[in-house]
């Protein structure tokens, strides 16, 4: 699926001339990023998932996903002398919450499956 397709769920769209790479997958864990991965960097209660993003794109995530912006961006935890690795080999997508755009594109990727559920109660006592 492309970056793009996914990003619709989002309300975004690429710029042109941005790249619109193939996502295989969406990951939020940077050990589990496979080649292909779209990688989500969720902040959670001990760690930041902005922190792993090197990682993730030295495991082959394609994109990331996140939110910081694009100034903060610069350096800091993006850029590491160490790996070399940098956000600048990867599309980047700022969003205002990061797990709530998990939640959404993980839904799109998997083709909005809540949309095809059939909801039936059942009442009395």
């Amino acid at each position: 699926m492309k970056l793009s397709a996914l990003l619709s769920a989002l309300g975004k769209e690429r710029a042109a001339g941005e790249p619109d790479p193939d996502v295989s997958g969406i990951a939020q864990d940077s050990r589990a990023v496979k080649p292909g991965d779209l990688f989500v960097a969720v902040r959670g209660a001990s760690a930041d998932g902005h922190r792993f993003i090197p990682e993730a794109i030295k495991k082959g995530a394609v994109a990331v996903v996140g939110e910081l912006t694009t100034p903060q961006r610069a350096g800091g935890p993006l850029r590491t002398p160490e790996t070399g690795i940098s956000l600048d080999k990867v599309p980047y997508v700022a969003v205002p919450d990061s797990r709530r755009a998990l939640a959404h594109l993980a839904a799109a990727f998997h083709g909005f499956p809540a949309r095809r559920l059939k909801v039936i109660g059942v009442t009395g006592t």
